[in-house]
């Protein structure tokens, strides 16, 4: 999303939280009749609705100041050809063999795959390069 998008869905957030705690302030104001006697709903039904307005309020307090500051959705920190993992080419798995044929790249490519079935990843990691875990 771009940076007008995320102003707009603050916004949009903001004022979701402005009008849950009106809402809020509203149960406040019943709570005083609740305590009368007045009113059909108990003092714990006032309470937690109460609660849960105030929760929703500051969430959306929260998550209007995150996309205002431009830290949601969650942007990509690197770029999108990056390595992952400090690893910078990608495993050459055949080789400049062709796996569709038998050939010695596809006997021991078999094999590790067999091996790894087993729950021993130490040939498939020999296979692709990587040093075998201890």
């Amino acid at each position: 999303m771009n940076r007008v998008v995320d102003r707009l869905l603050a916004v949009i957030l903001l004022l979701l939280a402005v009008v849950c705690c009106w809402r809020a302030w509203l149960a406040l104001g019943d709570a005083a009749i609740i305590w009368r006697d007045v009113s059909s709903f108990t003092g714990n039904a006032a309470s937690l609705q109460l609660a849960g307005l105030l929760a929703v309020a500051l969430a959306c307090l929260l998550g209007a100041g995150l996309f205002w500051a431009g830290l949601l959705p969650g942007r990509a920190s690197h770029a999108a050809g990056a390595p992952l993992f400090g690893r910078a080419d990608p495993i050459d798995w055949t080789a400049g063999f062709d796996l569709q044929r038998m050939n010695e790249r596809r006997a021991a490519y078999i094999a590790a795959l067999k091996a790894a079935d087993q729950h021993d990843i130490g040939p498939l990691l020999t296979f692709v390069g990587l040093p075998r875990l201890s």
